[in-house]
Parts: structure tokens; C-alpha cells; sequence
């Protein structure tokens, strides 16, 4: 299972390409703070997507990834992508 400090992912063998955001409330127990996170995330890994394999992707988002934002979030989920 590939990580990374503020991430980690989980692949599962699936007939269809889904891609799940997991933001526990140990991370911040603020729901504005969790969809933020959401928020930012998913149009990089949209664009990080193309060239998935169908399979279904867990991102599991760690503490400190809430100060996380632009170039710096998308470097992370690029590394973590190329452990993968």
C-alpha cells in the first residue's frame, strides 16, 4: 500500500474505474475542513486519472493535509501515485 506523509492509497481490482476520497474526523472534526480537502483533491486526481487502470482507488487522507494547497498538494498525490 503506497503513502506518503499526508496520504495513502489503496487499489482494489475493480470491472469499473471508481475513485473514493476517505477523510477520517482525526484529521479535523470540522465537515467544512473534510469537503475542503475533497474539494482540492478532486479535480487533480481527475486530471492524474487518465491513466488509471479500472480498479477501484481508496485515497485515505492523513493529519496535516488540511494546509495543503495547490502545487504542493498536487506534488504529493503525484508521489504517491508514481509509489503506486
Amino acid at each position: 500500500m503506497p503513502s506518503t506523509q499526508y496520504f495513502s492509497l489503496r487499489i482494489t481490482p475493480s470491472e469499473s474505474k471508481e475513485i473514493i476520497i476517505s477523510i477520517s474526523k482525526k484529521v479535523s472534526k470540522n465537515a467544512t475542513v473534510r469537503n475542503g480537502i475533497r474539494r482540492r483533491m478532486r479535480p487533480i486526481i481527475r486530471e492524474l486519472s487518465a491513466t488509471f487502470k479500472k480498479a477501484t482507488y481508496l485515497f485515505v487522507v492523513k493529519p496535516g493535509a488540511e494546509a495543503l494547497r495547490g502545487e504542493v498538494l498536487r506534488d504529493q498525490l503525484a508521489q504517491l501515485l508514481k509509489k503506486s
